[in-house]
């Protein structure tokens, strides 16, 4: 799961293997190894991984925002809801506000 989380944050940033193994120091045989999960980062290139990338080292572990990001992200969702005229009322599932599919 890490190496597909590399793997797809670098395709976003429009980054190449190779231009990103020179910004973490790496070789792109190790980076391309990460990708594949055939071998983990260490700790020192993982933080450079999550700066390279825009990430915190949790979304890299885990996939999973942190607290600090959901705050912000909520905090923009409320704002685009404000704007729309449909901010979710207290108790109501934030869901209320999406149009059905």
């Amino acid at each position: 799961m890490l190496g597909t989380r590399i793997a797809a944050l670098r395709r976003e940033a429009g980054l190449s293997q190779a231009e990103l193994a020179q910004r973490l120091q790496v070789s792109p045989s190790a980076l391309g190894m990460y990708e594949q999960e055939r071998r983990e980062p260490s700790m020192q290139t993982l933080v450079k991984l999550s700066r390279e990338l825009g990430v915190t080292t949790d979304y890299l572990l885990t996939g999973t925002p942190a607290e600090k990001e959901r705050a912000e992200l909520e905090g923009m969702l409320i704002s685009g809801w404000s704007s729309a005229g449909s901010v979710p009322s207290p108790g109501k599932s934030w869901r209320s506000c999406l149009p059905p599919c």
